[in-house]
């Protein structure tokens, strides 16, 4: 995926004449945005693929706006997209005006989480059981959220980063969501310090409870 890019699929080859990598375009002349800013699938079902829309949540003086989610379905000819962010009058829900990370379960491609950020500045954490057919607010940010991420060996343990505000956990696959105190560190260097305006995380693959920050 790529702001103001669209979708690619990459294709890698190697043969006698050397490795390379031949790129098809995915996204049709007829997706109004394509300002992808995060792409997710399910090992499930790898044909499935989630694409979030719209980049402001970074803070880029010149970000593009998104328009929500894309249900991507490949698998045929050409690939069927389809929006499944909430719309009332052909105008989406704007709690998704911008898609800051998409995570799917990997055992079911229809769990999946988005972060948000809307038109107002405001941040949530939604997810939906079905595919994208109904979202359910989670959580609501006092700031940016602007990752989540599964732990890879449990899906029912995430965390999310939330600018200049302490990590968030969740126990059962981003149901409910508490803020974690910071030990160990001086206010002035923790996470949530508002000297960090943006960070990342990363969940060890052998222990779900031990993660990772760059800040």
């Amino acid at each position: 995926g790529s702001v103001g890019g669209g979708l690619w699929k990459g294709v890698y080859t190697s043969d006698s004449s050397g490795d390379f990598i031949t790129w098809t375009n995915l996204t049709p002349s007829t997706v109004s945005n394509i300002a992808v800013s995060t792409v997710a699938q399910s090992a499930n079902n790898p044909n499935i693929l989630y694409v979030g829309t719209g980049e402001s949540w970074s803070y880029n003086v010149d970000a593009i706006n998104g328009d929500g989610i894309f249900k991507v379905t490949l698998g045929g000819a050409d690939p069927i997209w389809t929006n499944v962010t909430p719309s009332s009058g052909g105008i989406i829900d704007s709690k998704f005006g911008n898609i800051s990370r998409i995570i799917v379960d990997p055992a079911n491609e229809n769990i999946v989480l988005a972060s948000t950020l809307a038109n107002n500045g405001q941040s949530y954490i939604f997810k939906s059981s079905d595919g994208g057919t109904s979202w359910t607010e989670v959580e609501q940010g006092g700031n940016r959220i602007q990752q989540i991420v599964a732990a890879p060996s449990n899906f029912n343990i995430q965390y999310a980063a939330v600018r200049t505000k302490p990590v968030l956990k969740s126990t059962d696959a981003g149901d409910t969501w508490k803020a974690l105190p910071e030990v160990g560190a001086p206010s002035e260097f923790g996470i949530a310090s508002n000297s960090y305006d943006r960070y990342e995380l990363a969940v060890s693959h052998t222990d779900p409870n031990k993660i990772y920050a760059g800040i």
